[in-house]
C-alpha cells in the first residue's frame, strides 16, 4: 500500500510541477517585459562584473605561473614553460642575458612596469609584467609574458587558436570585443555597452564592448528555459508512468507476444518523446550535439547530430534484441500452407537484403554526412565525439546482423518444416537460396552498396555464425559477441570502401574547381579584397603596435585570397615607392623590382587590377591599391600566379597552408595525379612524370556522358590510376584528368585495422563490463581453462611480435634521423664553404654572401650572429613574427657554453614538428650559427616513419589477428577433451554411468580418457555385482525376518484351531462360545499378518529422498550444461522465470540426464524441453529428433531390467517412473516415430 501511495505521489508531484511551470512562465515573462529597463541594467551589470572577474582570474593565474617560473629559474635554472609563456632577463646595460619561450623575441626589452599590462603587435596580444630579481649577486629585470590572443588563423590540423576574447564570448554567449589598449575608439552605438577595465592604479588596460541583450531575445530565452524544464519533467513523468504500466502488465501474466510488443512500443514511444522534446540535447553544448560532426536527415532527423544518433542506435538495438526470438517463432508457427510458405520465403529474402542495404546506407552516411576524416590521416587516435559516432555505428551493425540472423533462423526452420528434409540439406539449400537471391537483388538496384564479393562475405559470415551458434546452443550474449566481431570486420571493409567513394567525389569536386581556376575567378577574389576586406583590416590594425613587415602577412592571412589562391605575394611600399615589407608565399622570387617599374608608369590613385604580362609570365595578375596607415600614404601590391602547375606544387610547409577549396586533404593530394590535356597534348601538373604516346592515347580515348565527364582506369608510369575526366566548358578539346592512385596492400591493411581496432576496443569494453557485472552479482571472477590457455598463447606469441615492432620502428627512426642529420649537415657545410671561399676574394659582407649562397646553392637556411637572426632565405616569415628570430636558449647554451659544433634538434611551430641542424661556424672571425631545416628544405629519407607505421601496423595487425584466431582454436582443441571429461565426471556423479568418451589421439589426454572410460566400466560392473550380492543378502535377511514375523501369529492360530477341533469332537456344550472366541483370535492374527505384509511392502518401495524446494528450470539448465560439448542442441523454453517443486534434486537431475542421454544415443541433434503450468502441476515436455522407439518394445521400456543397449542395465526409465510415482508424479511417452520421441513428465506443485 505504501509503494502504491509513493508511486502515485511521485506522478502527482511531476504533474504539479508541470502545471506550475506552465502557469508561471507567462507571469515571469510579463514581469521581465514590464520591467525591462531594470532587468537590462541588472543583466549588463552582471556581465560587466563577471567579465572583470574573468580578467582578475586571468591575472591571478598569470602571476602564479610567473612566480613559479621565476622561482625555478632562480633556484636551479630548470624551466618548464608552456608554449604560451616566455620571458627574458635584462641586465643593467639593457642587454638580454637569458631568454626562454617561443615568443621571447617579441617581448619589448624596454618594458618597465610592476603591474600587469597588455602588449599588442599586429598578430598577437601578450599579458606582460616586469620586476627586479637578484641572481648571482646581480640585479636583473625579469620580463614575463603570456600569449592571450592570436589575431590570425590558419585552418589546418596544426594551428592552435588562442583567444581570451573568444573564450569570454562563448562562455557568456555574447558578442564581445576586447581592445587591449587605453586609447581604443569607443563604438557609441546604443545597441552596445562599453566599459573600461582598470588596474590597481586606475590605468585603463582594456576597452570592452559587448552587445546589449535584446528584450525579445531575452524573453525568448526565458520561454526556452521553461520549455526545457517542462520537457525534462514530462520525460521523467512519462518514464515513471511507462515503468508502472509494464509492471502491471507483467503482474497480469499476459502472453509473451503481448509483453514483447508492449516493451517495443514503450521503448519507441519514449525515444519519440526524447526526440520531440529535444532531451537531453537541450542541456548539452559542443561537438556532441553539433551537426557539423555528423548529421543525417533520415526519419525526420532522429540522427541529426552525434547524440541523437547514439540514442537512436541504443533504441534500435534494444528493440531488435527484444524482437529477436519472436521473428523466427512467428515465421514457423504462424505461416502455414503452400501459398504462405512461398510468400513468406520471398518476403524474408527481400527483407533480408533490404535490411543489409539499410545497414550499408547508415555506414555510407557516416562517411558522407560527417566531418570525420579518420581514414585519411595517419593517426590512430580518435577523439571522443567521433568515437561515439563509430560506437553508434557498431550498435546499428549489431542490430542489423541480429535481424539477418533471425531471418536465417526463420527461413531454415520454415524450409525444414515444409519439406521434412535433413538439417544439413536444409542448411545448404537455405545458404544457396540466399546467395542466389542476393545476386538477383543486386541486378534490380540502381546503386548497389555492397560489392558482389562483400555481399557474399556478409551472407556467408552471418550464416556461419548462425550455424555454429544454433548447433552448439549458444547464449544470446555469446551470439551478440560473435556478431559484434563479425560486424567490426564488415564495418571496417565497408567504411574503407565508402571512403574510397568519398575520395572519388573529392576528385570530382577538385576537377570542377580546377576547371574554373582562371583569370576571372582570380580577379573576382582580388576585387573582393581590394574593395571590401582591406578597409576592415586597416581599422582593426590601428589599435596595435607593429612593424611594417607584419602588415603584408596580416593582410594575406586574413584575406579571401589566402583561402582560394595558394600562389600569392603581398608587398608594402611607402609614399616614396620603396618596399618596407613583404610576404611572399609559394613564389620563387621577390617581384618588388617589377612593381617599381609599374610605379614609374602609373600613379595608382585608386585600386587597380592589371592583367597584362608585366612580369613576362603567362597566367599572372597584379593589383595595386593606395592605403593610409597612421595618416601616411602607402601602397599595397599583390602578385598572383594562377597557373595550375604552381597551384598544385606548393613549396611551403604544411603548417602555413590552410585547407583550400581544391583538394580536400593533403593525404589525398599525395595519391593524385593531375593531368592537363590540351589539344591531345598531356602534361602531369603535380608530379614529375613524362607521359608517353601510348598513355596519351589511353587518356584521350574517352567515352564522355551527357555531363561531359567520365571515369576510366589508366596505367601511368606502371601505376594504376582511376581517372576522372572533365571537359573544359570553353574548349571541349581541353581536359582536366585527375587520377586516384590504387591503394597498395599496406595502406589497405592500415585503413582496415585502424577502424577494426576502434570497434575491437568497444567490444573489449563490453566484455570488461560483463565481467564486472558478474563479479558484482556473484563476488567471484571465474576464468575457465580454455580462456587461460588462449590468453597464455596470445601473450606468448604477441609479446615478441610487439618487441620486434618496437625494435624495427626504433631502428628505422634512428636511420631516418641519421639521414636527416647527414643531409642537413652537408648542406650547412656547403653554405659554410661557399661563404668562406668568397670572403677573401670579394669585398662583399657576410649578409650579401649569404644571399648569394641562397640563390646559387638553392638551399633555404638561417644565419644567426651569436643568437640573433641576421639573414634568412624565408625572411618574410620571421619578420612577420610567425617564427622566432632568436635561437632557443637551450640550443645557444649547447653551442656556445657546452662548445658543441652541431646539433640536430626537433623544433615545432604550433603542433607541426620538424628537424633543424644548428651548425656553429666562424665567418670573418665572427661566431655564426647556420640553421638548415626540413621545414623549408625537402629531405628524402629511405622510409618515412609515417609510411613505416602504416606498413608495420597493417602487417603486424594481420599477424596478430591470425595469432588470436590460431590461439583460440588451439586452446579449444587442448581444453575440449578436459571439458568433456569434466562434464562426464559430473554426469557420473548424478548416476549416469552409460558414458563413453571418444578421443582418437595417442597422447596423455588419450591415456586419461581411456582410463576414465575403463573406470566407468569397472564402476558399472562393480555396481552390477554389488547389487546382485546386496539383493541376495537382503532377500535372505528378509526371508528370516518374514519367517520370524509370520511365526508369531501362526502359533496362537494353531492353538485356537486345536481348541476348536477338540470342542467339536467332544460335543462340548460350550462349542458356540469356543467358536466365537477362536474366530475372534484367528481374525486378529490375520490382521496382524496383513499389517506385517504392508510393512514389508513399504520397506520394499523406492525411497523418495530428501524433499526440498527445487527450481526446475535451473536444474534443467545445469543438466544441459553437462552436455555442452556433445553434438546436440538443447533448447529450453519456459514462460515463467522460476518454477518451484518439492522433490529430491539429485533424483530429478538423474531423470533428466537419463532422458537426454537416451536421446543422444538415439542420434538426436536437437532436444527441445518446454515447461508449462497447469492448475496443480508442472508439465515438462522433452522432445527430440532422434530415430524414435520401435513399437514392439514400446510397452517394455519402463520395465525393470529391460534395455536395448549392449552395456545397459535397464534401470534408468524404471527408476524414473518409480521415483515420480512415489512423489505423485508421472512419466509417459506422448508420441514416438522415426522423426523423434516426446516424453511428458508431470510433477505436483507444492500445496
Amino acid at each position: 500500500m505504501l509503494k502504491f501511495f509513493n508511486k502515485y505521489k511521485l506522478i502527482s508531484f511531476f504533474i504539479v510541477l508541470l502545471i506550475l511551470s506552465a502557469l508561471s512562465a507567462p507571469i515571469i515573462k510579463n514581469y521581465y517585459s514590464e520591467n525591462w529597463s531594470e532587468v537590462l541594467a541588472d543583466k549588463i551589470n552582471y556581465l560587466e562584473e563577471n567579465i572583470k572577474n574573468e580578467f582578475e582570474y586571468k591575472f591571478i593565474s598569470f602571476e602564479q605561473t610567473r612566480n613559479k617560473i621565476k622561482s625555478e629559474f632562480q633556484t636551479n635554472r630548470k624551466i618548464n614553460l608552456n608554449s604560451n609563456y616566455s620571458f627574458i632577463l635584462i641586465d643593467k646595460s639593457d642587454s638580454v642575458k637569458f631568454y626562454s619561450g617561443n615568443y621571447a623575441d617579441k617581448i619589448p626589452k624596454n618594458f618597465v612596469s610592476l603591474s600587469n599590462k597588455f602588449h599588442n603587435d599586429l598578430l598577437h596580444t601578450f599579458l606582460i609584467n616586469s620586476e627586479e630579481i637578484q641572481l648571482n649577486n646581480s640585479s636583473y629585470r625579469f620580463i614575463f609574458s603570456e600569449l592571450i590572443e592570436k589575431k590570425y588563423s590558419i585552418e589546418n590540423d596544426y594551428f592552435t587558436p588562442i583567444s581570451f576574447n573568444n573564450y569570454l564570448s562563448k562562455k557568456y554567449k555574447i558578442d564581445l570585443a576586447l581592445n587591449y589598449s587605453s586609447d581604443s575608439l569607443v563604438n557609441m552605438d546604443g545597441r552596445n555597452h562599453h566599459f573600461k577595465y582598470l588596474d590597481k592604479n586606475k590605468e585603463v588596460l582594456a576597452n570592452i564592448t559587448f552587445a546589449k541583450p535584446g528584450r525579445d531575445v531575452f524573453l525568448n530565452n526565458i520561454e526556452l528555459q521553461f520549455e526545457s524544464i517542462q520537457s525534462i519533467l514530462f520525460i521523467l513523468l512519462l518514464l515513471v508512468f511507462l515503468l508502472e504500466i509494464v509492471k502491471d502488465i507483467k503482474r497480469k501474466f499476459v502472453s509473451d507476444n503481448v509483453l514483447t510488443f508492449t516493451y517495443i512500443f514503450f521503448i519507441l514511444f519514449f525515444r519519440a518523446a526524447l526526440y520531440f522534446f529535444k532531451v537531453p540535447a537541450l542541456f548539452i553544448e559542443g561537438d556532441f550535439v553539433s551537426p557539423a560532426i555528423y548529421s543525417s536527415s533520415f526519419a525526420w532527423g532522429i540522427a541529426s547530430n552525434p547524440l541523437e544518433l547514439l540514442i537512436s542506435s541504443v533504441t534500435l538495438v534494444l528493440v531488435i534484441i527484444i524482437l529477436h526470438k519472436r521473428v523466427s517463432k512467428f515465421i514457423v508457427n504462424k505461416l502455414n500452407g503452400n501459398l504462405s510458405f512461398l510468400i513468406s520465403s520471398i518476403a524474408i529474402l527481400i527483407l533480408f537484403f533490404m535490411t543489409a542495404r539499410g545497414y550499408a546506407a547508415a555506414l555510407k552516411s557516416v562517411i558522407f554526412d560527417s566531418s570525420i576524416n579518420y581514414l585519411n590521416n595517419d593517426s590512430l587516435i580518435l577523439s571522443f565525439v567521433p568515437s561515439t559516432v563509430l560506437f553508434s555505428l557498431l550498435l546499428i551493425t549489431i542490430a542489423a546482423l541480429i535481424i539477418l540472423y533471425s531471418f536465417i533462423d526463420g527461413l531454415v526452420k520454415l524450409i525444414q518444416r515444409k519439406f521434412s528434409i535433413s538439417k544439413l540439406f536444409t542448411v545448404i539449400l537455405t545458404f544457396s537460396l540466399l546467395q542466389f537471391f542476393g545476386f538477383v537483388f543486386d541486378i534490380f538496384q540502381n546503386e548497389a552498396l555492397f560489392t558482389p564479393l562483400l555481399r557474399i562475405i556478409l551472407v556467408t559470415g552471418v550464416f556461419l555464425i548462425y550455424y555454429l551458434t544454433a548447433k552448439e546452443n549458444y547464449s544470446i550474449a555469446a551470439i551478440l559477441t560473435y556478431l559484434s566481431i563479425f560486424g567490426a570486420v564488415i564495418n571496417s571493409i565497408l567504411l574503407a570502401d565508402f571512403n574510397n567513394l568519398k575520395d572519388e567525389r573529392a576528385v570530382k569536386v577538385t576537377a570542377f574547381e580546377l576547371s574554373r581556376f582562371d583569370k576571372d575567378f582570380i580577379e573576382a577574389n582580388v576585387n573582393l579584397f581590394l574593395f571590401d576586406e582591406i578597409e576592415d583590416l586597416l581599422v582593426e590594425s590601428s589599435h596595435s603596435n607593429y612593424s611594417y613587415n607584419q602588415l603584408p602577412f596580416y593582410f594575406w592571412v586574413n584575406s579571401s585570397i589566402k583561402e582560394n589562391i595558394i600562389n600569392s605575394s603581398f608587398y608594402l611600399f611607402n609614399s616614396e615607392k620603396e618596399k618596407v615589407g613583404s610576404f611572399i608565399f609559394n613564389q620563387s622570387e621577390d617581384y618588388s623590382f617589377y612593381f617599381n617599374r609599374l610605379f614609374s608608369q602609373r600613379d595608382f590613385a585608386f585600386p587597380e587590377v592589371i592583367n597584362e604580362s608585366v612580369f613576362a609570365e603567362t597566367n599572372s595578375l597584379i593589383a595595386v591599391t593606395p592605403i593610409i596607415i597612421n595618416q601616411q600614404k602607402f601602397y599595397l601590391g599583390i602578385k598572383i600566379n594562377y597557373d595550375l602547375k604552381s597551384l598544385l606544387n606548393s613549396s611551403e610547409p604544411e603548417i602555413l597552408i590552410g585547407r583550400n577549396r581544391y583538394l580536400l586533404t593533403n593525404q589525398l593530394l599525395e595519391n593524385l595525379l593531375v593531368i592537363q590535356i590540351i589539344e591531345n597534348q598531356a602534361e602531369a601538373l603535380n608530379q614529375n612524370i613524362k607521359i608517353d604516346d601510348e598513355e596519351v592515347r589511353n587518356l584521350t580515348s574517352i567515352n564522355f556522358n551527357d555531363h561531359n565527364d567520365a571515369w576510366k582506369e589508366v596505367f601511368i608510369d606502371e601505376i594504376n590510376y582511376k581517372f576522372y575526366f572533365l571537359k573544359s566548358s570553353v574548349n571541349p578539346n581541353n581536359l582536366i584528368a585527375i587520377g586516384l592512385q590504387e591503394k597498395d596492400t599496406p595502406v589497405t591493411l592500415f585503413q582496415f585495422f585502424k577502424i577494426f581496432l576502434i570497434f575491437a576496443l568497444f567490444i573489449l569494453i563490453y566484455g570488461i563490463l560483463v565481467v564486472i557485472i558478474n563479479f558484482i552479482q556473484i563476488r567471484k571472477i571465474t576464468v575457465d581453462f580454455r580462456t587461460k590457455v588462449a590468453f597464455s598463447l596470445i601473450i606468448v606469441s604477441i609479446a615478441p611480435l610487439l618487441l620486434l615492432a618496437i625494435y624495427f620502428r626504433t631502428i628505422t627512426n634512428e636511420k631516418n634521423l641519421d639521414t636527416i642529420f647527414y643531409k642537413l649537415n652537408k648542406r650547412a657545410v656547403n653554405i659554410e664553404d661557399y661563404i668562406n671561399s668568397r670572403i677573401l676574394s670579394t669585398s662583399s659582407n657576410i649578409l650579401l654572401l649569404a644571399e648569394m649562397a641562397d640563390k646559387d646553392l638553392g638551399i633555404d637556411f638561417n644565419l644567426y650572429e651569436e643568437n640573433k637572426l641576421v639573414y634568412s632565405s624565408k625572411n618574410d616569415f620571421y619578420k612577420a613574427g610567425l617564427l622566432p628570430a632568436w635561437l632557443t636558449s637551450d640550443i645557444y647554451s649547447k653551442l656556445f657554453v657546452n662548445d658543441q659544433n652541431d646539433i640536430l634538434s626537433k623544433q615545432s611551430i604550433e603542433r607541426y614538428n620538424y628537424n633543424s641542424i644548428f651548425y656553429k661556424t666562424k665567418l670573418a672571425d665572427t661566431n655564426y650559427v647556420i640553421e638548415v631545416n626540413n621545414l623549408f628544405n625537402s629531405i628524402l629519407i629511405p622510409l618515412a616513419i609515417s609510411d613505416f607505421d602504416i606498413i608495420l601496423f597493417g602487417t603486424y595487425s594481420l599477424a596478430a589477428i591470425f595469432i588470436i584466431i590460431l590461439s583460440t582454436i588451439l586452446a579449444n582443441q587442448i581444453s575440449l577433451p578436459l571439458r568433456r571429461l569434466t562434464n562426464a565426471a559430473k554426469s557420473a556423479s548424478y548416476g549416469d554411468l552409460n558414458l563413453n568418451i571418444e578421443y582418437k589421439r595417442n597422447d596423455e589426454i588419450g591415456d586419461l580418457t581411456n582410463a576414465f572410460n575403463k573406470m566407468l566400466n569397472e564402476i558399472k560392473k562393480m555396481q552390477t555385482d554389488l547389487s546382485a550380492v546386496e539383493r541376495e543378502t537382503a532377500w535372505k535377511e528378509m526371508a528370516k525376518q518374514v519367517a520370524h514375523e509370520i511365526k508369531n501369529p501362526l502359533t496362537p492360530m494353531k492353538l485356537s484351531m486345536q481348541q476348536l477341533t477338540a470342542a467339536y469332537n467332544d460335543k462340548s456344550p460350550k462349542f458356540d462360545e469356543t467358536f466365537l472366541k477362536v474366530s475372534k483370535t484367528i481374525l486378529g492374527q490375520i490382521e496382524n499378518l496383513k499389517n506385517i505384509a504392508s510393512e514389508f511392502s513399504n520397506f520394499a518401495r523406492m525411497p523418495i529422498g530428501e524433499m526440498n524446494s527445487v527450481n526446475i528450470k535451473e536444474a534443467i539448465n545445469e543438466v544441459s550444461d553437462l552436455f555442452s560439448d556433445e553434438k546436440v542442441k538443447i533448447n529450453l523454453v519456459s514462460v515463467n522465470k522460476s518454477i518451484i517443486v518439492l522433490a529430491d534434486e539429485n533424483h530429478l537431475k538423474r531423470i533428466f540426464i537419463n532422458l537426454i542421454r537416451n536421446s543422444i544415443q538415439a542420434q538426436a541433434e536437437n532436444i527441445n524441453i518446454s515447461i508449462s503450468l497447469s492448475d496443480e502441476s508442472v508439465i515438462i515436455l522433452i522432445s527430440d529428433d532422434g530415430k524414435g522407439i520401435p513399437e514392439n518394445i514400446l510397452p517394455k521400456i519402463f520395465e525393470k531390467g529391460f534395455t536395448t543397449k549392449k552395456d545397459g542395465m535397464g534401470l534408468g526409465l524404471n527408476l524414473a517412473k518409480r521415483y515420480l510415482t512415489n512423489i505423485s508424479g508421472e512419466i509417459e511417452i506422448q508420441s514416438t516415430s522415426k522423426n523423434g520421441t516426446v516424453f511428458i513428465l508431470t510433477l505436483p506443485l507444492p500445496k
